[in-house]
């Protein structure tokens, strides 16, 4: 009975968390192991009243010390941007309930630089299912989300360029489906983008057997060769025939295999009015 007596006693805090850190520390090479790589590996009570284990990592990740978040717990919130607190709590929360969490974030270092990280959590419990103990990994995700980040500008300013043209731009899969439609395309059919994605392009506009004669031998676009000046009708929703002159070039795989279209096109009905 003392020496449960003892255990509650302040002064033997350290021991109790040492005793914990061992306890963690079984596993074969696991103190080697999570000092020596760049995810920071905790280990916490549900309520976060005591850390029991965070390896360096956290130093690098944070900009904070070890020692700052041993002595101070709740601490490593201090180093969580402002816009990013709440998905934090909502991710404790459910430590407090005893599920399993993930959360991404961001966390503004002393020296200014901001970092994403992604922060997975999950319970461990005793023989008695209660839950004696939370670990995790923190993993820092800031070149994933500058590439996401990156990728994203990209195609927001293929987006721009793409509806800011004066012709019609179509993308077609390798079986002529419409797999965009642009803002031209849209005004001259008549038809919204959501109307005709996935739709057969020639069953749906073209108007078969129907193009003028008057450019001799005018290249198609058979076996994913590249055609220009190709004239034909198409159809618009309210039953117009508006004359196009249009451009394909083929879309290819790695392995040079085509897998689509972009068809291009201009209106030329004034041009051969009579």
């Amino acid at each position: 009975m003392e020496k449960d007596e003892k255990l509650r006693v302040p002064s033997e805090n350290e021991e109790l968390r040492k005793a914990k850190v061992a306890l963690l520390e079984r596993g074969v090479g696991f103190k080697a192991i999570a000092e020596n790589i760049d995810e920071v590996f905790w280990a916490t009570d549900p309520e976060i009243k005591e850390i029991f284990y965070v390896s360096p990592a956290y130093e690098m990740i944070s900009g904070q010390t070890c020692e700052s978040l041993y002595r101070y717990p709740q601490s490593f919130f201090d180093v969580i941007y402002s816009e990013d607190r709440k998905q934090v709590l909502d991710a404790l929360d459910l430590m407090k309930t005893g599920q399993k969490f993930e959360c991404e974030c961001r966390v503004l270092k002393p020296d200014g630089s901001v970092r994403w990280v992604l922060a997975r959590g999950f319970p461990v419990m005793n023989s008695e299912e209660k839950i004696t103990v939370y670990v995790g990994v923190i993993r820092d995700i800031t070149e994933r989300k500058n590439i996401v980040d990156t990728i994203r500008q990209g195609k927001q300013f293929a987006e721009s360029i793409l509806n800011a043209v004066q012709c019609l731009v179509v993308i077609l899969d390798d079986r002529g489906r419409i797999l965009r439609f642009n803002s031209y395309a849209e005004k001259t059919t008549g038809y919204r983008s959501n109307e005709v994605e996935g739709k057969d392009w020639f069953d749906t506009f073209l108007s078969k057997g129907e193009t003028l004669p008057v450019v001799p031998g005018e290249p198609q676009a058979g076996n994913g060769v590249a055609a220009h000046g190709n004239n034909k009708f198409l159809l618009t929703k309210d039953g117009r025939r508006v004359l196009i002159e249009w451009s394909n070039e083929p879309l290819r795989d790695e392995c040079g295999q085509m897998i689509g279209l972009i068809v291009t096109g201009h209106d030329v009905t004034e041009r051969y009015r009579i």
